[in-house]
């Protein structure tokens, strides 16, 4: 079996149960899997958040905050995501960064966390792995909720469909709760 280069997106910072999560699910990917590279990725963060959650042990984690002056904003990753021209995201120096990072691994894996495809409507994680099933990479949707979806406008049809067709996508999902299990099975 090779050695994979191991990405984790989406983890969630400050908040004491998804550092929780985190640190088993570090813990047991980097036993199973020592040979492996893996790297918990994220995008402009706080340095002491990562901090607060970073693992010391083992040798095969890394941490990696792709920073830039030039933020992204929600507002400008949900218009693209909206008018499904999401690709001119990659002409902005912090995204293309991540871009560029994410070419580099073998598999994503999207870090347990909460309902960010559904009721929170979060498009830095939709756009996260949008980028990921545009450059074709196998993705693995960990721990995580989702819905409930929302068609009462347009902007939460958009969102709602984006969801659906990452799910649809995914090569391998794991939920953490009967709900959104029996959403994602209809």
């Amino acid at each position: 079996m090779r050695n994979l280069k191991i990405a984790i997106l989406n983890q969630p910072l400050n908040n004491r149960g998804d550092q929780a999560a985190h640190t088993a699910f570090i813990n047991q990917i980097s036993n199973n899997r020592p040979n492996d590279s893996i790297n918990v990725i994220f995008i402009n963060e706080n340095t002491d958040d990562i901090k607060k959650i970073q693992i010391a042990k083992p040798e095969n984690v890394n941490y990696i905050n792709i920073t830039g002056l030039e933020k992204a904003s929600n507002k400008f990753l949900k218009l693209t995501l909206q008018k499904n021209i999401y690709l001119f995201t990659y002409a902005h120096p912090l995204l293309r960064k991540f871009v560029k990072t994410i070419r580099n691994y073998d598999l994503i894996i999207c870090a347990p966390g909460g309902i960010c495809m559904g009721g929170f409507m979060n498009w830095k994680h939709i756009w996260q792995l949008e980028v990921c099933k545009h450059l074709d990479k196998r993705v693995f949707y960990w721990g995580r909720s989702v819905g409930p979806f929302d068609d009462s406008n347009k902007t939460h049809s958009i969102f709602k469909n984006k969801s659906e067709n990452l799910i649809n996508y995914f090569e391998y999902i794991s939920l953490r709760d009967n709900v959104s299990y029996n959403l994602v099975k209809k």
